[in-house]
């Protein structure tokens, strides 16, 4: 499964990325969080609000975030950092199942 961010959400809704990722989508295998969530609804305008919440969320399956986040956060990308691959750690971490259950 992949967390998918905002950036990428918004090309999805509009139809500008690859097909393959609807494959993936369609598959079930593209899933959001609250903080992407939140982040897409920012350009909603106030009418469509609830309409575009709720087909984003019939789309994609729920990915919680776990109330230690941000420790999380820290300590995976002081991980990475010397190895130059901490680019998009909050990301990775709403839904890794190795650090969620440790």
């Amino acid at each position: 499964m992949f967390l998918i961010d905002t950036s990428a959400l918004i090309r999805f809704q509009r139809r500008q990325a690859h097909p393959v990722w609807d494959e993936l989508g369609d598959r079930g295998l593209l899933a959001v969080c609250e903080p992407v969530l939140a982040e897409t609804l920012v350009i909603a305008a106030a009418k469509d609000y609830e309409r575009v919440e709720a087909r984003i969320l019939d789309q994609y399956p729920w990915v919680t975030v776990p109330d230690n986040i941000w420790a999380m956060v820290a300590a995976i990308r002081r991980e990475l950092a010397p190895h130059s691959a901490h680019q998009g750690v909050p990301s990775l971490t709403c839904w890794s199942p190795r650090r969620r259950s440790g």
